[in-house]
């Protein structure tokens, strides 16, 4: 039997999968997850003050939110970081010119970035308003969301680099 050459698609999906596995070994080898300290404080703070525009009374300490009864801890997961690998790894991984990748990569990742503080905006805000619903919306209403943003942010991109 011959083998058969892997079609342009085919080889895409691995080099997306290969990259989002390095992605995720390099996390883990260098314990990057660890060390985000700084950036969970400042994601608080952000997050605080833009639910404070909607009325929020909110208030952050490092990585700690007072919302309300609720105390919310920012952490590495709250950071995006996760869905933002596959977004690169799909923007990495994409047959495009090394220069639209880096526009690609630079600016998915700063407006994904915003979402995601706007995210935890809404979060804060509705721990206030209705602390009983904040599981359901952080778990499953705002993951669901932020993931089909990632998806359309990286088909969008992929369309524009034709």
């Amino acid at each position: 039997m011959a083998c058969r050459a892997w079609t342009p698609a085919q080889r895409f999906v691995l080099r997306c999968f290969v990259l989002l596995w390095f992605l995720s070994v390099a996390l883990w080898v260098t314990a990057l997850h660890q060390s985000l300290g700084p950036l969970l404080a400042t994601i608080a703070s952000a997050a605080v003050q833009i639910a404070r525009v909607a009325g929020s009374q909110a208030s952050a300490s490092n990585d700690l939110i007072r919302a309300g009864t609720l105390l919310i801890e920012i952490n590495p997961e709250c950071t995006g970081v996760f869905v933002l690998f596959i977004f690169a790894a799909f923007v990495l991984a994409y047959p495009a010119r090394p220069r639209w990748r880096l526009v690609g990569l630079i600016a998915g990742v700063a407006l994904l970035s915003l979402v995601n503080v706007v995210r935890l905006a809404m979060l804060v805000r509705l721990a206030e308003l209705w602390p009983s619903s904040f599981e359901y919306f952080h778990e499953y209403v705002w993951q669901g969301i932020f993931l089909g943003m990632t998806v359309f942010a990286a088909l969008y991109w992929a369309r524009s680099s034709d």
